[in-house]
């Protein structure tokens, strides 16, 4: 199967937009909705890449196919934060 997978930052870049723009851009929606219409008719799949799986959540139910649900650096940001969380209350601090 083929397919095609939006990297969002570099499409909002693309468009003289800041990645990560919040409430999304009117223009960058509908380009956003353009891919996936274009690659449901041509039977391919349509993935994107998400920051969190919130976001995950609102592409699957626009029908995107293949979702990403965080960046490995947010990931690790999150799980050094759990440790040291971890760390500090056990320490008493």
């Amino acid at each position: 199967m083929h397919g095609l997978y939006v990297g969002p930052s570099d499409l909002a870049l693309s468009m003289g937009l800041l990645p990560g723009h919040a409430p999304p851009d009117p223009e960058f929606v509908r380009v956003i909705d353009g891919v996936l219409a274009a690659c449901k008719d041509s039977g391919i799949a349509a993935g994107i890449h998400c920051a969190s799986g919130e976001i995950a959540a609102v592409y699957a139910e626009q029908g995107f196919d293949m979702l990403t649900v965080a960046s490995d650096g947010s990931l690790l940001t999150a799980g050094v934060r759990a440790n040291l969380m971890a760390a500090k209350h056990r320490a008493g601090t």
